[in-house]
Formats: C-alpha cells, structure tokens, sequence
C-alpha cells in the first residue's frame, strides 16, 4: 500500500479517482474497506469478491476510458470481459492479441481509429 500512495499522492488530492477492490470468495466488504481505508477517497471504491466481475474484466485495455465514458460523460458502452473459460496463460495472450494489435497500430499511426 505504501508504493501506490507513493505513486498516486496523497488521499485528499485524488478526488475523482475510484478504487475497485478485488477480494477473494468469500472476503469481508467490511474488513477490506477498513484495510484499505488510506488509500481510498471517501466513498470512491467498489468492493467486488471475483477478479471477473471486476471494472478492469469487464473492459480490458480500456478500463480508466470506459469509467470515464459512464460515469463523467454518460456515454455508456458495452463490456468485452475478459472470458472466464480461458484454461491457459497462451490462450488469454491470444485473446488480448487483437486489442494488443490495434494499440500497436494507434501507436505507430496516431490516426488510426482505436
């Protein structure tokens, strides 16, 4: 916890950034907000008990742009989860590689449509 208020700076500063916690089955809400309690901004946090119900599964590579479309600018856009069936790590790099490709493109090629 000391290297991420490290890197995000202090508390009271950090006033429209949310913070998703993800606990194990069966975890403790309650406990897990007390826990974290230095790092979160008032009320700014969400308490999730499986990786795969998290902000970051359902919109990934594009977490922080999807949370700022909902919940800033009211645009709301559709998940693309991570899936839950992937049995090996090769199979998840092969899933993520399309998203992996257009990122590269938008990189080399600032007008390209991500």
């Amino acid at each position: 916890m000391a290297l991420l208020k490290e890197g995000w700076g202090e508390v009271t500063k950090r006033a429209m950034e949310q913070t998703e916690i993800i606990g194990r089955p069966g975890s403790d809400e309650e406990e897990l907000r007390r826990k974290w309690d230095p790092f979160i901004h008032t009320h700014h946090y969400d308490v999730v008990g499986d990786f795969f119900d998290s902000w970051m599964a359902g919109h990934p590579r594009r977490t922080g742009e999807a949370y700022i479309n909902q919940f800033w600018d009211a645009q709301f856009i559709g998940e693309n989860p991570v899936p839950r069936d992937v049995a090996t790590l090769e199979e998840l790099v092969e899933w993520f590689q399309p998203l992996f490709d257009v990122e590269r493109a938008h990189h080399d090629d600032p007008t390209v449509s991500v």
